[in-house]
C-alpha cells in the first residue's frame, strides 16, 4: 500500500470506524498488487484474522493438508508459506493485556536512525583500533602477501605474525556482536525481573523522549539491553574512579573469553588456509598460550570497552537533543497542517542501463529523515501479511497504515546495521517442506521477519520482530508451557559461543524427564568438527540422527541473509561443509522417527537450487517467445510471398489483355 490521500483516508476512518476488513483494497492496494504477486492464490478476506487490514487475507490461511501444495519455492514463487496457521502459540500481541518477558526497549524510525549513526561510529573506531594493535594492513590480503613476499610457509613463527596483521577484523566484529549480545541477553533474564509491557501498535508509535527515559532507566536498573550497541562495563561516575564493581569485573572477564574465542576461531581458519589443513596443531595452540597474544587480545577488549563507552555517551547526547527538536517543532502551528515522523514508501524500477526496459526489477524504497531502503515487493507484501495478523488493535485505517510504515522504515534500519549477510542466511523452501512433511516442523528457533517460513518464530529483535509475528527470544521462551510439544528448526548465527549457548537451552528442555510432550529440535550448522559447539552436539546423548553434507560431493544451497533487498538470485551455493543434527526426547522418538526415506528427501530438497528452476523457467518461456517470433516472421514471408504472386499473375492479366487485338476492338 502506497503513501496516497491523506484527506480520502480521513474520511474512510470516519465513515468505517468499526469495519472489520478494509474497503481500501480498490484504491490504494492496486499500486502494489499490479506488480508480480508473491503467490498465485486468490486473495479474499479470511476468518481467522479481523480488524483492520493493509490487504486482504490469503484464501487457503489455516488450510493445513493444503499448504504444501499450494507453496511454489522459488523466486517466482512463494518467499514463504503464508498458509499455516501456528496454533500452538499464543500470541502475545493479539490483546493489550498480555505481557511478556523482554529485555529490550521500544523503538522508533528517529531511535533507529541515532543508532545506526552511534554503531557506524562503533564500528569505525573498532576497525581502527584493531589494525593498529595488531599492525593489520587494511589495503593488502593474507594470501596477497604470501604471493608478493614469496613466504615459506615452513616458516612457522613467521607466518604466526603475518596472520596477526592480517586477520579481517569484521569476521571477527560479526560473530563477536552475536556472542556478546547473547551473553548479555542471558545475564538479565537471570536476574529477577518483572514481566515488561508489549503492545506493538502502541509501542511503536512512542515517542523519542518516552523511549530514551526507558532505556536510561533500562540501563540503570540492568533490566533492559541495547538490541545493536556494545554494552559498557562502567557507568559514567565508575569511569572517573577508574574502578569496577564486582560484577563488573565478572563481566569484563567474559567479554575477555568472547573476544580471545572469536580472535582464536578467526586466526585457526586463516592458519589452515595458509597450510591447507596440514599443518602443525601444537604449534598454533601454544601460539594462543602465550603472553604475547593474551596481551594483544587484552588490548583489543579494553579498547572495545573505551569505544563503547564514547558512542553511549553520545547517543543518549543525541537521543535528548532529537527529543527537545521534536517537542519543538510539535508545538508549532505548521506541523499539525502536516503529519511528520511516518516515512514515505514507493514504488520505483531499478535503474539499470545495461538491461532492457521489459527486464528492470521492480521494488519498494522506504525514505526517512534522508536514509532509503529497498525492499522487494514480495518481501513488502509478506510483511504487510504478518502486520495485519499480528496487529488487530488499530482504530482506524490511516493509523494502522502509518504504524506498518514506522515498523517496516525501524526493522529495515535494524536489520542493515548487522554485519555479515552469512549470519543471516536461511534454508531453501524445499527444505522446510520435507521438514514440516515429516516432522509437523512448523516454528524456527533463529529467524527474522524476512528470511521466516511461516508466520511464528523466534528472533534476536523483539522490539522491532513481534509486531511482525515474532515470539521473541529463542533463549527467553517458557517451552514447557506447550502441553503438546513440538518440532523446531534451528540454523543459529554461524558463532561457536552462540551455538554452545543454543544446545545448552535445548539440553534443559530435552533432557528434562518430568516433561511428557514430544520435543524435537533440527539443527544446521557449519561442520566445524574442531570448534566446540560442533563437538558437543556431536557427542550429546540426544542426539538421535546426525547427517554429513560434503561441500564438495554434496553440493547444497542457502538462502542470502539479504534476500530482501535482492531483485534476482536469492540463493548461494554453500562454502562450507553442513552438519544436520536430530535431537529428541523419548516421547518426540516415537512420534517423529527419523527414517531413511526422509533423510534422502531432505538431502534431495538441500540439494536443489530454487533459482536455477527459475532460470530454466525463463529460458523455456524465451524459447517459446523465440518459436513465436520465427512463426510470426514465416507467416509474414508467407503471406508476402502470396502478395507477390498474386501481382504478378494480375500483371500478366493485364499485359495479356492489353496484346491482344480482339480485346481492344471490343474496348
Amino acid at each position: 500500500m502506497i503513501r496516497g490521500d491523506e484527506d480520502l483516508l480521513t474520511i474512510m476512518d470516519e465513515m468505517t470506524p468499526s469495519v472489520q476488513i478494509s474497503s481500501e483494497n480498490s484504491s490504494q492496494n492496486k499500486k502494489v498488487d499490479d506488480a508480480e504477486d508473491q503467490t498465485e492464490a486468490k486473495i479474499t478476506s479470511n476468518t481467522h484474522t479481523t480488524g483492520i487490514r493493509l490487504t486482504p487475507e490469503v484464501d487457503g490461511y489455516g488450510n493445513e493438508e493444503e499448504s504444501i501444495h499450494l507453496v511454489k519455492n522459488g523466486p517466482a514463487g512463494d518467499i514463504w508459506n503464508p498458509y499455516i496457521s501456528v496454533s500452538k502459540f499464543t500470541s502475545p500481541l493479539q490483546t493489550s493485556e498480555s505481557k511478556i518477558l523482554i529485555c529490550m526497549a521500544p523503538t522508533n524510525p528517529d531511535v533507529e536512525i541515532l543508532r545506526r549513526r552511534a554503531y557506524e561510529k562503533f564500528k569505525s573506531k573498532f576497525y581502527t583500533s584493531f589494525r593498529w594493535i595488531v599492525g593489520n594492513r587494511p589495503s593488502d590480503t593474507l594470501q596477497s602477501k604470501k604471493k608478493k613476499e614469496g613466504l615459506d610457509l615452513n616458516q612457522e613463527n613467521e607466518m604466526l605474525k603475518i596472520i596477526w596483521r592480517y586477520l579481517p577484523p569484521h569476521n571477527i566484529l560479526e560473530r563477536l556482536h552475536f556472542a556478546s549480545k547473547l551473553e548479555e541477553s542471558i545475564r538479565i533474564m537471570n536476574r529477577d525481573r518483572t514481566s515488561s509491557q508489549f503492545n506493538s501498535s502502541a509501542n511503536i508509535n512512542l515517542t523519542v523522549r518516552d523511549i530514551t527515559s526507558m532505556l536510561l532507566n533500562g540501563r540503570e536498573t540492568g533490566k533492559l539491553m541495547d538490541p545493536i550497541l556494545l554494552s559498557t562495563l562502567k557507568n559514567q561516575n565508575n569511569k572517573k574512579k577508574n574502578k569496577l564493581g564486582k560484577n563488573e569485573e565478572i563481566q569484563q572477564i567474559s567479554n575477555f573469553n568472547l573476544i580471545r574465542h572469536e580472535i582464536q576461531f578467526q586466526f585457526l581458519r586463516e592458519w589452515k588456509k595458509s597450510y591447507k589443513n596440514n599443518s602443525n596443531q601444537d604449534t598454533i595452540t601454544e601460539f594462543f598460550a602465550t603472553a604475547g597474544f593474551k596481551r594483544k587480545c587484552t588490548k583489543i577488549c579494553q579498547e572495545i570497552q573505551n569505544i563503547s563507552l564514547d558512542v553511549d555517551r553520545d547517543f543518549f547526547t543525541e537521543l535528548s537533543k532529537k527529543a527537545t527538536e521534536i517537542g519543538r517543532t510539535s508545538s508549532s502551528a505548521h506541523s499539525n497542517k502536516k503529519r511528520k515522523g511516518i516515512p514515505k514508501v514507493s514504488k520505483q524500477i531499478q535503474d539499470d542501463k545495461s538491461k532492457p526496459s521489459n527486464d528492470q526489477k521492480e521494488f519498494m524504497s522506504v525514505v526517512y529523515s534522508g536514509l532509503s531502503f529497498r525492499i522487494s515487493i514480495p518481501h513488502f507484501k509478506k510483511l504487510q501479511i504478518l502486520f495485519d495478523r499480528n496487529n488487530s488493535d488499530s482504530t482506524g485505517l490511516m493509523q494502522h497504515r502509518d504504524s506498518f510504515y514506522r515498523a517496516l522504515f525501524s526493522i529495515l534500519c535494524r536489520y542493515d546495521m548487522l554485519e555479515g549477510g552469512g549470519l543471516q542466511s536461511a534454508l531453501n523452501g524445499h527444505v522446510f517442506d520435507v521438514l514440516l512433511k515429516y516432522f509437523n516442523c512448523d516454528t524456527e528457533c533463529f529467524a527474522s521477519p524476512f528470511n521466516c517460513r511461516y508466520e511464528r518464530f523466534f528472533s534476536a529483535f523483539p522490539d522491532t520482530d513481534m509486531t511482525f509475528g515474532s515470539l521473541g527470544s529463542f533463549f527467553e521462551y517458557d517451552f514447557q508451557a506447550l502441553s503438546q510439544g513440538g518440532c523446531f528448526q534451528a540454523n543459529p548465527p554461524f558463532a561457536n559461543d552462540f551455538i554452545l549457548a543454543m544446545y545448552t537451552r535445548m539440553e534443559l528442555l530435552l533432557g528434562n524427564k518430568s516433561v511428557i510432550a514430544p520435543f524435537m529440535f533440527i539443527i544446521f550448522i557449519p561442520a566445524w568438527i574442531e570448534s566446540t559447539g560442533w563437538q558437543t552436539i556431536s557427542k550429546s546423548s540426544l542426539l538421535t540422527k546426525s547427517v554429513l553434507l560434503s561441500q564438495k560431493d554434496d553440493p547444497h544451497y542457502y538462502c542470502e541473509g539479504t534476500q530482501h533487498r535482492r531483485l534476482k538470485e536469492r540463493y548461494r551455493l554453500a562454502s562450507f561443509d553442513t552438519s544436520i543434527f536430530f535431537l529428541q526426547n523419548d516421547a518426540a522418538k516415537i512420534k517423529w522417527p527419523v527414517t531413511d526415506t526422509c533423510i534422502n528427501e531432505l538431502k534431495d530438497a538441500f540439494a536443489s537450487n530454487p533459482d536455477e528452476y527459475d532460470i530454466n523457467i525463463k529460458k523455456n518461456q524465451n524459447s517459446i517467445k523465440v518459436v513465436r517470433k520465427e512463426n510470426e516472421a514465416q507467416v509474414e514471408r508467407f503471406a508476402k510471398v502470396n502478395i507477390e504472386k498474386k501481382d504478378n499473375k494480375i500483371t500478366k492479366q493485364k499485359n495479356k489483355r492489353s496484346s491482344d487485338p480482339g480485346h481492344k476492338k471490343n474496348n
